[in-house]
């Protein structure tokens, strides 16, 4: 707001199919979004202008005995992200190929809310965190998963038609920066 104080932003949540194709339609002129499974083909049009990149970690109650994802996977209930998203895709399809795990316990498409869940010690969960101050809030421990584990890939989307306009550079400017700042 500072550095650009005649940019109006609106934030409007959705999932990443649906934005995209409010990109498509003009109705907003760019989006943050999870890269779909498949590599991105741009379309015509569109540009993808790629931002940030998360690992998959598995969260557990802090106060767990056990101290590595199998024995975590093995002890407690599985909370999974909503499978109809790149994010709970990707989890499950790593779960079911990884640890034979093909059923969630509970699901839900709420991040700060499966994370209270497990600070609750309700469960564990395998999730990106795209801002990690989420995790200031609950009583979780994080850990890495193997090399093979799932990464996360967040991109810009705008319509190559815009992507010159004064308030979509200053846009990408600020969320450029956003991004490094929280790594």
């Amino acid at each position: 707001q500072q550095r650009h104080p005649l940019l109006r932003v609106g934030v409007d949540r959705g999932k990443s199919r649906a934005l995209l194709q409010r990109i498509r339609s003009s109705e907003v002129d760019l989006a943050l979004l999870a890269q779909p499974l498949q590599a991105p083909q741009t379309a015509r049009g569109l540009v993808w202008l790629p931002l940030l990149q998360r690992d998959f970690v598995l969260i557990a109650p802090r106060a767990s005995a056990q101290k590595t994802p199998q024995a975590l996977l093995a002890a407690h209930r599985l909370i999974g992200y909503d499978r109809s998203t790149v994010t709970g895709q990707l989890a499950s399809r790593y779960l079911a190929d990884k640890y034979g795990l093909r059923t969630l316990d509970m699901e839900f498409d709420s991040i700060p809310a499966i994370l209270s869940m497990v600070g609750l010690g309700m469960g564990v969960a395998l999730l990106q965190i795209a801002d990690p101050r989420l995790l200031q809030a609950d009583e979780v421990q994080v850990l890495a998963l193997p090399d093979d584990a799932p990464r996360m890939h967040y991109a810009l989307l705008m319509r190559q038609a815009d992507q010159d306009k004064r308030n979509v550079q200053a846009l990408v400017q600020v969320l450029t920066d956003v991004a490094k700042d929280i790594g």
